[in-house]
């Protein structure tokens, strides 16, 4: 489809369309303030807007920023393009000879909205770039046709440069044979498009790079106080840990260290009776057995298992995780598994360097590759190159005991989260000492505050503060609580 053939509504005319008679009174029955949630302000990602009142904010999906479902879904991401990008409106530039076509030039809101009638064969309803308070927007509606039935699809379009767009999407499904003025929740949803457009601004992030970088460098200078005698410090006995919500134990976790060559055989690693820290081998082992179950009727068990080996210069690890998912169905027990396994290599690359010999430069280069699978088969793999502040899988597990507990500071690492699939930033904090509830009893330690994202839920670990003894760990948002226990007193609730 040629982009100049793209069908452009005029916004007057299309508020006459959807926005008439009778249907326009329902439509606009409630203020502007009344159809959109609270402000999402997206100090990570950069954007801030109000999403539609009616829907809830669920777990964003792989490569999103928000997602939030109900009647409909409301969806944001962001879009990177290489090369050149496209700025957000086409340009057609005259010819200065009469018999030379004019020179257009595609933008995104037209390269979108073709992708979109392409690839659904959607009819354009409406393909613009309108002028708000907080800078031009592109606007896209259509009317699809898919396997659930039919939907009309608002997207809005901001942008940060012609590289980087945050891309907002709102959906809700449409009476089959009705004509779409005639059906209040179309015209609603589309009222409550035009007011969410008005909030969406892009978030100023000078303050936040500050003080990622702050927390960078004291991140890097960490890293190589990392030594392997400090590894071998906090590596410690086998450790078992209650997992409780709303005063009920809900699963547990067991994790045993060691010293090795490779990835860990975990039953061995589990009644090994040398002391963790000792023994000859290039990285550390860890070992890592949970359960969780579900407190509804069901009863969702996931039990999983993973092995983790990191060299102690961090050049090198390999983790594998299994995990089991066991769903009663009334006299039927469905069970389900998936597999990750990641790996990540260092390896020598050569780079242009005037200041080099004959003008080239070595340097290393860290890349991760993850491959998941399961009883429907697997996922593509994931690579990414890492960056500096990247922290292997065993040495996230031990990250807490690593930190210095004599200074209040923040840091910044790098690691795979694999209910997201991917590297995310995670935020850690070393407080000062302090009172904190943990369960019927209250402690006085050091307070460590953890994050993936950063706003993310907050967990928060106590350390005793003479000894560094692990203490426990809660999060009030999820309503949970993490004390350590005996192998004897897990078995016993679990057994």
């Amino acid at each position: 489809m040629h982009f100049m053939n793209i069908q452009r509504i005029g916004l007057g005319i299309l508020c006459v369309w959807l926005l008439g008679g009778l249907a326009l009174t329902q439509a606009l029955a409630q203020t502007p303030g009344a159809r959109l949630g609270p402000m999402f302000e997206g100090q990570t990602s950069g954007v801030s807007f109000r999403p539609p009142a009616e829907l809830a904010r669920v777990d964003a999906r792989p490569g999103e920023i928000a997602r939030y479902s109900g009647a409909g879904t409301f969806v944001v991401r962001r879009i990177d393009l290489p090369g050149q990008g496209y700025p957000l409106d086409s340009v057609v530039e005259p010819t200065t000879r009469p018999d030379d076509k004019p020179t257009f030039s595609p933008g995104m809101t037209d390269y979108i909205a073709g992708e979109q009638v392409r690839n659904t064969a959607g009819k354009l309803l409406r393909n613009e770039v309108i002028p708000t308070a907080n800078g031009e927007i592109g606007v896209i509606v259509l009317d699809q046709q898919t396997v659930t039935g039919r939907q009309v699809k608002q997207i809005a379009l901001l942008r940060l440069s012609d590289n980087i767009y945050f891309q907002f999407t709102y959906t809700i499904p449409a009476d089959q044979d009705a004509l779409l003025e005639q059906q209040p929740d179309v015209l609603a949803a589309a009222a409550t498009f035009s007011d969410l457009i008005d909030t969406v601004r892009l978030v100023d992030q000078r303050d936040l790079r500050i003080e990622q970088e702050d927390r960078l460098i004291r991140s890097r200078t960490l890293l190589v106080n990392w030594t392997e005698a400090r590894l071998r410090e906090v590596l410690h006995e086998s450790e078992w840990v209650r997992i409780i919500q709303n005063g009920q134990d809900i699963g547990y976790t067991a994790t045993f260290t060691g010293i090795g060559e490779a990835i860990p055989d975990l039953a061995e690693l589990a009644v090994s009776k040398g002391e963790p820290g000792s023994g000859d081998g290039t990285g550390i082992q860890i070992g890592l057995r949970s359960r969780l179950r579900s407190d509804d009727a069901n009863a969702v068990t996931i039990d999983a298992e993973q092995r983790m080996f990191a060299t102690f210069d961090r050049s090198r690890e390999r983790w594998t995780t299994l995990t089991t998912t066991v769903n009663p169905q009334g006299e039927r027990v469905e069970t389900s598994f998936l597999e990750e396994v990641g790996v990540t290599i260092e390896r020598t690359k050569a780079v242009r360097d005037p200041a080099g010999v004959d003008g080239v430069r070595l340097t290393k280069e860290y890349t991760l590759t993850v491959t998941r699978g399961g009883a429907d088969g697997n996922d593509p793999e994931v690579v990414r190159e890492l960056p500096p502040f990247y922290l292997p899988q065993a040495y996230a597990t031990l990250l807490p005991r690593l930190l210095p507990l004599d200074r209040q500071r923040g840091y910044l690492f790098a690691q795979w989260v694999p209910d997201r699939a991917e590297i995310m930033l995670r935020y850690i904090d070393v407080l000062e000492e302090q009172e904190v509830r943990l369960g019927t009893q209250t402690v006085t330690g050091i307070v460590i505050e953890d994050r993936i994202g950063l706003e993310g839920s907050k967990t928060r670990h106590v350390f005793d503060t003479a000894t560094g003894r692990y203490l426990g760990s809660t999060n009030p948002e999820a309503k949970l609580l993490l004390l350590p226990a005996t192998q004897d007193e897990v078995e016993a609730i679990w057994n």
